[in-house]
């Protein structure tokens, strides 16, 4: 046997023990990511004390909402903010991309979480929002974070019944990003940085309405991945609607017609989280900015 054979086989057996080991780490840090505990309950303890950190954030908010308003200071902690809830949901969706499989990691991924939701999207909004100038289309996508994230996370923070899992980085994400779009909304209201007019509602409005079409078009796209729970908005009209009331409705209406429901439903209760943000910033002893 020559020596230039006997190199080539001790590269090879390095090779194949160093990606051995490569595949045993992504494994451990695959698993870990996987880690199950007990399943949190509603208004129970952990949930309880993710409800006082945001109650205590928000009077952080309140508290230095006069220099939010200088500069680009709150654009600065939104763009943060969602920069964040970027990466922790890139971490779930490497997650759900992989399955272990007779120990080895296969690609497999899980359609059910592909992230275009109504509570994902104002994640992309807020990034956007650091880098639009300064004008009615910006105030539009601060009004969406003020009103329409803001309800998605209240809505969450008040019924987690059906976010809550045995997997601790899920539950962790799920506080977190829900947390997230409340502040991030409550950011908008003491940074000033909309009109609280009917003008930046409608464009706010408008833009909900347009990433609902967009997610409708997915649906009606990708029909063949009905089987796999692959609804987004939960308005498509192969997979039942998992949302409240609007499960029955989607059940026993025809699909227009829930649809019409859907999204007047949404844009209605955007509105009533509008209209008491500008209530609020009518009083003078109100923990937010005075109307602009």
């Amino acid at each position: 046997m020559g020596r230039n054979e006997l190199s080539s086989r001790a590269q090879t057996a390095i090779m194949e023990s160093t990606g051995k080991k490569n595949m045993e780490t992504l494994q451990a840090v695959y698993r870990f990511f996987w880690t199950t505990g007990k399943t949190p309950a509603p208004w129970g303890v952990y949930h309880i004390l993710w409800v006082g950190i945001v109650l205590a954030c928000i009077f952080l908010i309140v508290r230095g909402r006069k220099a939010l308003r200088r500069g680009r200071l709150c654009a600065r902690l939104t763009g943060a903010g969602c920069a964040v809830l970027f990466v922790l949901e890139a971490i779930k969706q490497l997650m759900y991309l992989f399955k272990l499989s007779d120990g080895a990691l296969v690609v497999d991924y899980t359609w059910s979480v592909f992230p275009f939701q109504f509570c994902t999207t104002p994640v992309y909004v807020g990034l956007a929002v650091f880098f639009l100038p300064e004008g009615a289309t910006k105030r539009a996508f601060c009004a969406f974070l003020a009103a329409f994230g803001l309800f998605g996370g209240v809505t969450i923070l008040l019924y987690p019944n059906t976010v809550f899992t045995q997997y601790e980085y899920l539950n962790l994400h799920t506080m977190l990003w829900h947390c997230g779009l409340i502040l991030i909304g409550v950011l908008q209201w003491a940074g000033g940085t909309f009109r609280t007019d009917a003008r930046d509602f409608l464009g706010a409005a408008a833009l909900f309405l347009a990433l609902v079409l967009v997610a409708l078009a997915l649906d009606l796209a990708l029909p063949f991945l009905a089987d796999e729970r692959f609804n987004m908005f939960y308005i498509s009209p192969y997979t039942p609607c998992t949302i409240l009331f609007l499960a029955k409705v989607w059940e026993v209406a025809p699909y227009p017609l829930f649809f019409l429901l859907y999204a007047g439903g949404f844009v209605l209760i955007a509105f009533v989280f509008f209209l008491t943000g500008k209530v609020l910033t009518r009083q003078r002893k109100s923990a937010l900015i005075p109307v602009n």
